[in-house]
């Protein structure tokens, strides 16, 4: 798809292992986010990336491809956002489903 087709996007994360080098990783997935603004954790540890994406679906890959490649995925978690509530619980089956 062509860049026009693009749209601003924010993805929040979660700082979960404040023990973590939480600067350096974000440092890092700066870099492997060109264009894109990383911010700093705010007092309750949630950070969010601004970037162009042609989907909100398409942010959370790129944001996801870019934790992996920075190594940061132990320090950081994506924050629940109200499209897909508690979209990180395994979903409760009963026996046999």
């Amino acid at each position: 798809m062509a860049d026009s087709d693009n749209s601003a996007q924010r993805v929040a994360l979660y700082v979960v292992n404040p023990r973590e080098a939480v600067s350096e990783a974000l440092d890092r997935i700066a870099a492997a986010l060109p264009g894109a603004t990383v911010g700093r954790p705010d007092d309750v540890g949630i950070v969010e990336i601004s970037l162009e994406a042609v989907s909100f679906d398409d942010a959370l890959t790129q944001v996801w491809d870019a934790i992996a490649a920075a190594g940061a995925d132990d320090a950081l978690a994506f924050a629940e956002h109200p499209d897909l509530p508690e979209h990180w619980r395994e979903q409760a089956r009963g026996p046999g489903s």
